[in-house]
């Protein structure tokens, strides 16, 4: 199956992006055909761009004639912004529902706290949620306002399994009365640096140019496999045709 997975991946993102990634990775080997759509431009994804409002609806719309399923992680900023008004927001979401429509299979995976103003229910919100073969939320009290809330079928709706841990977590700068101050600073120096390694790794994998040897966290290293090999089987399509 050709599946499409939008949303923020590694190295920036935080958790989530770095589940997101880790489902890429799943679905990959278990033979789909992935690709990833992220709002991040230093995202290791296929394609990155702007992803909020009718944007995210458009590009779903198109990409939705290639794939026959794809898996929404609904985030701060995507599918609004958080100074969205009500009125925009509402034919946003709208829009979305009938673009995610033009799927055989839709996945919606929404944050925690779900970043939409208002939850989980509000009439402009039913088509997106209807849309849904499968809603993963991440905490028992999420999942209990689901399946309550009208237009959601209870059947779809999911317990997501634990978050994963990361090797690379954002750093606060510790506090002037810290008795460690100088090695508790150097912490955070060596943390943020760890964390932009990866974002310019991540950029040249995606670029096809040749990385440093270095070692990557798990999360970006599943996303550039995905990458190499949905981007190999299409090379090999377009021998195919030539030859023929």
């Amino acid at each position: 199956m050709r599946v499409l997975i939008v949303g923020t991946t590694p190295p920036g993102g935080g958790v989530f992006a770095r589940t997101l990634a880790a489902r890429a990775t799943e679905r990959s080997e278990a033979g789909d055909e992935v690709e990833i759509l992220s709002p991040d431009p230093t995202s290791a994804a296929h394609r990155t761009g702007r992803l909020d409002g009718f944007f995210l609806a458009a590009r779903l719309a198109w990409a939705s004639r290639r794939f026959e399923a794809v898996e929404l992680r609904i985030e701060p900023g995507l599918p609004c912004r958080a100074n969205t008004s009500r009125v925009a927001r509402a034919g946003y979401l709208m829009a979305l529902g009938v673009a995610l429509g033009r799927y055989a299979e839709v996945t919606l995976r929404p944050d925690t706290p779900i970043p939409i103003p208002g939850g989980l229910g509000g009439r402009a919100a039913a088509p997106m949620w209807g849309s849904a073969s499968r809603i993963v939320v991440w905490n028992e009290e999420e999942e209990a306002m689901a399946r309550r809330t009208p237009g959601i079928d209870p059947e779809i709706v999911e317990l997501a399994a634990r978050l994963p841990s990361s090797p690379v977590e954002e750093r606060l700068w510790p506090s002037a009365t810290n008795p460690d101050l100088r090695e508790a600073a150097m912490e955070v120096v060596r943390a943020r640096a760890e964390r932009d390694r990866l974002a310019l790794e991540a950029r040249s994998i995606v670029g096809a140019a040749p990385a440093a040897p270095t070692r990557s966290s798990p999360s970006s290293l599943g996303v550039a496999r995905v990458i190499v090999e949905t981007t190999g089987r299409r090379v090999a399509r377009l021998v195919r045709r030539a030859v023929r």
